[in-house]
């Protein structure tokens, strides 16, 4: 596609040149007939060499479907049956014939059908190197109307088949071309009627079709596309063609959970302390249990120390989150209480003022503490940066964070920015967005990497290439 592109756009500025009435050599400058003779050569040339593209569209108008690529055919039919005609009767008439602007569409339809291509072979080749990718779709927002980028865990059955569906323009030309046929051929006949100079109907028919099939419409979404594909595989990411270009652009939220601020690397348990008069297996077993049914990011490392302490996960009946982030159920018949030390003190548990640390997560059994867990974050450079980005940027991020030690001001201090830009709702909201499982959302790209580096990465270039696309 791209060697057959470079040589329609060579063959077109040679048509151009003649078009433009520039000097040419021998009969080309001064017989009619024999320069549209050539012009009709080298129109045949482009369209043999967009031979598919020419099929594809007279076999979609054929079907009663026409579409972008219909009209770019009918345009090169009209004009090669104007430049044989002209051909034929031999009349100065109006010069030249609309061969150029008809091979010069043929050319930007090849060209885009280029930049598509390469768009899609970067996304494909991101899935085949992911190991264990995450997705990004589109799911509703915290008020009504709104929706959100979020990232989830699930397969990628239907990421190529979205990788395939039509761009914009496609959709929005099969909207428009029966409209656009049916008005420049009435048009046509209409003005070869009234001049009464019938041997003009294929130029009229011509100069209005080739205006229906502009050069841009071509590549109003392939280009944007293919940049993006190109700019966001360097980050071990792909976005699923232009619809999942247009889901991320179209939404107006990016919802950030904890392993994107810190993934599983960056957070570990410092410090572990359990207090006299009861089992250590007992207390992790249960904080371990607490904090996986919430579903936070200190999961998996509280998951490892039960697995390297030989603990059995729990049951957990009536679990609840409280208003302050801090985790309540009950577990083996007594109430768990787990969270930080202000939730600690709201809940009428007493703490010793030396160990109210609030990078510690507290655990209380029936409202007598037991175990106090000091976690560390390591922050990353690269999110740093990310979180930057989402300062800049249009779309509000909203901080869908189930870490109750995870705070505003913690986030101040640990990435030295400030938060003033950022959303971070209440709980029960973030638990119900977070909780988004994505199921009848289509996939809109793909990630290999954790963090907030590669997501924000993503969501903005995409939304950036929407844009220039519906410009």
């Amino acid at each position: 596609l791209k060697l057959r592109a470079r040589l329609a756009f060579g063959v077109c500025v040679v048509m151009a040149w003649l078009a433009l009435g520039l000097p040419a050599a021998g009969a080309l400058g001064s017989d009619l007939r024999s320069a549209s003779l050539v012009c009709l050569i080298m129109e045949l040339t482009v369209v043999v060499l967009g031979l598919d593209v020419f099929t594809a569209g007279i076999m979609s108008l054929a079907r009663g479907r026409p579409g972008l690529w219909s009209l770019v055919s009918l345009s090169c039919v009209a004009a090669a049956a104007d430049a044989l005609l002209t051909y034929l009767l031999g009349e100065a008439g109006w010069g030249l014939p609309f061969c150029a602007a008809a091979a010069l569409s043929m050319a930007f339809a090849l060209w885009g059908a280029s930049l598509t291509s390469r768009g899609l072979r970067l996304s494909v080749k991101a899935l085949v190197l992911a190991s264990e990718p995450s997705l990004l779709v589109s799911v509703p927002g915290l008020r009504e109307g709104e929706t959100a980028i979020s990232r989830i865990r699930r397969g990628t059955a239907g990421y190529l088949r979205r990788c395939e569906e039509p761009d914009g323009a496609e959709w929005a030309y099969s909207s428009l071309a029966p409209f656009l046929i049916a008005a420049s051929l009435l048009l046509s006949l209409i003005s070869a009627a009234v001049t009464g100079l019938w041997p003009r109907f294929f130029r009229i028919f011509a100069a209005l079709t080739c205006a229906c099939a502009p050069c841009a419409a071509f590549i109003a979404c392939p280009l944007p596309f293919s940049m993006l594909a190109r700019r966001v595989f360097r980050a071990g990411a792909s976005v699923a063609g232009w619809a999942g270009m247009r889901d991320i652009g179209k939404s107006g939220h990016i919802v950030v959970t904890d392993t994107d601020l810190f993934p599983r690397t960056t957070v570990s348990i410092e410090s572990i302390r359990i207090l006299q008069g009861t089992f250590p297996e007992t207390i992790i077993a249960a904080a371990g249990s607490l904090i996986c049914a919430s579903g936070s990011g200190l999961s998996g490392v509280f998951l490892d120390l039960m697995r390297r302490n030989g603990c059995t996960m729990q049951r957990v009946e009536d679990f609840s989150c409280s208003d302050g982030g801090g985790l309540r159920a009950l577990i083996n018949g007594s109430e768990v209480l787990c969270g930080s030390a202000g939730y600690m003190h709201l809940s009428g548990v007493r703490l010793p003022q030396k160990l109210a640390s609030k990078s510690s997560v507290f655990v209380s059994v029936n409202g007598v503490l037991m175990g106090i867990f000091t976690i560390k974050y390591t922050p990353m450079t690269s999110v740093q940066e990310a979180l930057s980005t989402l300062l800049r940027a249009r779309r509000e991020p909203v901080f869908a964070i189930r870490d109750f030690l995870v705070t505003p001001l913690m986030i101040r201090q640990r990435f030295r920015l400030p938060t003033d830009g950022f959303e971070f709702p209440p709980f029960e909201d973030r638990y119900r967005v977070s909780g988004e499982d994505g199921a009848d959302s289509p996939p809109a790209a793909l990630l290999s990497r954790e963090g907030l580096a590669s997501y924000a990465e993503v969501s903005e270039s995409a939304r950036r290439a929407y844009a220039a696309s519906s410009f």
